[in-house]
């Protein structure tokens, strides 16, 4: 029995400098092991990475959304821009949509600054031809007015933080260059997912290889049989971590309540062998977010978030022993599948999260996020010392 969480429009509360939501990217920002710093934590709300999220965690939504229902997708004959470009682009396409459906709603939220025609703050007489010159070819290649396409670029620009450092001049022109046929695209295709022909093949074997796991299958329900168990889907907790506001998305909950026991399971995707994937788990602190999903759903069967239905004993489901874990398949290569039990590196896990939260406690309290905590309390200097087995690569995996 497949429960999927009821989330009403403002039900994920996306965070922001002042108003942090602890998630586990948000940690991964914050770990200087992991190449973070106060300053890249905060930068997390500001290029808004909880809304353009890595490749990996796009191609784990899709897998499950395809598996679902694969007449929501369609194929694009036109490939997304990479990077942040493609970020503008879907941005841009979001934008226009809206004010296709209202023209005035759209324009009358956008702040004076941003709606202020080709006033760019510091252009010359010549680079503001240049804009306009660039608009004009932009206005063009969309089949949108300048005046509404002004602002509405703009605001697209602003909300991906897109390309901070360039003349708006040459973001529009690369914007004409290598975004408009794929919004175009995005049009055309409606309410559609596009999907490269590429795409779909990856996805579709990734799903074949998921159904030819006995376990996968099972937990996922990827085969449409009738199971007395409950599975959670895609379910978001909201919680308390040591005080602070916090947030997981739990990718499948597997409930079977014959035996007590709960199987909390993470798909993973990996364009790396199977045989290894332990050293992805390291890399990527894989230990790390399948702890912190567990502190999560015991928050969440203690002050019972996980619905109302009629299905649910919460007495029972706090009787239950929680399995952790991660269920990886290729995405090239034989497209192996595998259940990998994350249960030993639990205690690894609790070390580093305890370790990240001291770590962010010390900068909330002392208000200083322009120095790592180390600098501070080494009077802005900090002293290094020679460790052994350094990581030096970050395999090339993908995460679900």
């Amino acid at each position: 029995m497949v429960l999927k969480q009821d989330k009403t429009a403002d039900y994920y509360k996306e965070g922001s400098r002042d108003n942090i939501v602890i998630s586990n990217s948000f940690l991964s920002a914050l770990n200087p092991e992991q190449g973070g710093s106060p300053q890249k934590a905060l930068s997390f709300f500001d290029k808004q990475t909880e809304l353009y999220e890595s490749k990996g965690i796009e191609n784990g939504k899709t897998i499950h959304a395809y598996a679902e229902k694969p007449d929501q997708f369609s194929i694009a004959t036109v490939p997304k821009p990479d990077a942040t470009m493609g970020q503008l682009a879907e941005e841009f396409y979001r934008i226009t949509k809206t004010q296709e459906v209202s023209t005035v709603t759209a324009l009358a939220t956008m702040s004076t600054a941003i709606v202020s025609k080709l006033k760019t703050p510091g252009a010359n007489s010549a680079e503001m031809l240049e804009i306009q010159r660039a608009y004009e070819k932009l206005s063009q290649a969309i089949g949108v007015a300048e005046e509404p396409l002004i602002r509405l670029f703009r605001v697209a620009r602003s909300n991906v933080n897109a390309y901070k450092t360039y003349g708006e001049h040459t973001v529009v022109n690369k914007f004409v260059v290598e975004a408009v046929d794929y919004v175009k695209q995005l049009h055309e295709l409606q309410d559609k997912i596009a999907l490269t022909v590429a795409d779909e093949e990856m996805i579709k074997k990734v799903i074949k290889a998921l159904k030819g796991n006995p376990l996968a299958n099972k937990y996922y329900n990827l085969g449409g049989d009738f199971d007395t168990n409950i599975i959670f889907k895609e379910w978001d907790i909201y919680y308390e971590l040591t005080g602070y506001k916090a947030k997981s998305r739990l990718d499948n909950i597997y409930v079977d309540f014959d035996n007590l026991i709960i199987y909390l399971n993470d798909l993973k995707t990996t364009a790396k062998p199977l045989a290894l994937f332990q050293n992805t788990v390291e890399a990527y602190r894989y230990y790390r977010q399948i702890t912190l999903y567990k502190i999560a759903l015991v928050k969440a069967i203690k002050q019972k978030l996980l619905g109302n239905s009629i299905y649910l004993d919460y007495d029972k489901l706090a009787k239950c022993s929680i399995v952790t874990q991660i269920i990886a398949v290729e995405t090239t290569g034989n497209f192996e599948c595998c259940v990998f039990n994350m249960d030993d590196y639990l205690a690894k896990g609790t070390k580093e999260l305890q370790s990240l939260m001291t770590r962010y406690d010390f900068h909330v309290k002392n208000n200083v996020w322009n120095m790592s905590m180390e600098q501070v309390q080494g009077g802005g200097v900090v002293r290094l010392k020679p460790v052994d087995n350094v990581i030096n690569q970050i395999p090339d995996t993908q995460s679900a």
